[in-house]
């Protein structure tokens, strides 16, 4: 009975959970890094697309970050990237928000699961 009533509120938080990330579509993951981009936020403009692209840490994040979201402009059809904006959390609370972080171009390296998932979540359509 008593793990009964322990898997109740487990399995609600779980819902929970499921339910803050509703807006956000999971792209997969890579040593303990989940990627997920925000598919309703991705807008199209030309050769430019722009969107928000969510990074969950695990527990053992040596910098003690929860999750990073990075607003993306990406020149789909010449591979590259800049990051406009960005957001952290942080597991004690704290935040910090980032904007106007780049102007220059990153050319996407296919070997990092950043630019990887990056380029995937925004210049799919």
């Amino acid at each position: 009975m008593k793990k009964l009533l322990w898997s109740v509120p487990m399995i609600i938080a779980a819902l929970l959970v499921q339910a803050a990330e509703a807006d956000w579509t999971f792209l997969g993951s890579s040593e303990g890094v989940f990627y997920y981009v925000d598919r309703e936020a991705v807008a199209h403009t030309g050769a430019f697309v722009t969107g928000w692209i969510r990074l969950k840490y695990p527990v053992s994040d040596g910098q003690g970050r929860m999750k990073t979201e990075h607003y993306i402009e990406a020149d789909c059809p010449g591979n590259k990237f800049r990051t406009l904006e960005r957001v952290t959390s942080y597991r004690d609370g704290r935040g910090s928000r980032q904007k106007k972080l780049s102007s220059e171009w990153h050319y996407a390296s296919f070997l990092t699961p950043f630019d990887k998932f990056v380029m995937r979540g925004i210049c799919k359509k």
